[in-house]
């Protein structure tokens, strides 16, 4: 499945570095914002607020980690 497949769902508000992490939750599965950051090469701020609006419109959830609970791990909500 592509970003393409979810048009219809997701908002067009949407600025391009949040379509980029949407599309590398997607794609990749679960990350923290530091692994995010590996894949995408997009400044961890940047990240941070793509992820915010991410789950400001239910696209994306933050939970806390499993090893370190203070590492978040984002996960796409798009299409489950």
């Amino acid at each position: 499945m592509t970003l393409a497949d979810y048009a219809d769902e997701i908002p067009e508000d949407l600025p391009p570095s949040a379509l980029f992490v949407l599309w590398a939750l997607m794609y990749y599965g679960s990350m923290t914002t530091a692994e995010l950051h590996d894949k995408t090469m997009l400044k961890t701020g940047t990240i941070r607020d793509a992820t915010r609006r991410l789950r400001d419109r239910g696209l994306a959830e933050t939970n806390p980690g499993i090893v370190d609970p203070r590492k978040k791990r984002h996960v796409a909500t798009l299409g489950r």
